[in-house]
């Protein structure tokens, strides 16, 4: 309860500010701020209460990826066109095939109840 409060203190202080000066495109980046600080939040208190070893190098890595992708896409003009089409795609299947590609030797353990 206390990060979802966190949440929505962030997101009002942050629309305050950034509304009079964007715009529209400021309650975005408030949503966006406010949501991340709770992810934040979370993880913070999950890792302290419940410990858990991620593998912080291929997160970072996925998520630069995601990032470039993103950013190679914005590029592409959207014009109507074959080579438009196949640019886009070869993006979208892209970050998936990078994806298995770093987790090709990983194990997944699964408990069993008992």
């Amino acid at each position: 309860m206390w990060i979802t409060l966190l949440g929505a203190l962030i997101s009002t202080l942050v629309n305050l500010i950034l509304v009079r000066k964007i715009g529209i495109l400021g309650a975005g980046w408030a949503i966006l701020i406010s949501y991340a600080s709770m992810a934040l939040a979370l993880f913070i208190f999950g890792q302290k209460n419940y410990k858990i070893n991620y593998d912080y190098k291929k997160i970072f890595i996925m998520t630069f990826f995601a990032i470039l992708i993103i950013f190679a896409n914005s590029f592409i003009k959207d014009i109507v066109c074959i080579k438009t089409y196949i640019l886009k795609s070869a993006l979208l299947i892209l970050y998936p095939l990078i994806i298995l590609f770093l987790l090709r030797n990983q194990k997944i353990k699964i408990p069993l109840k008992k």
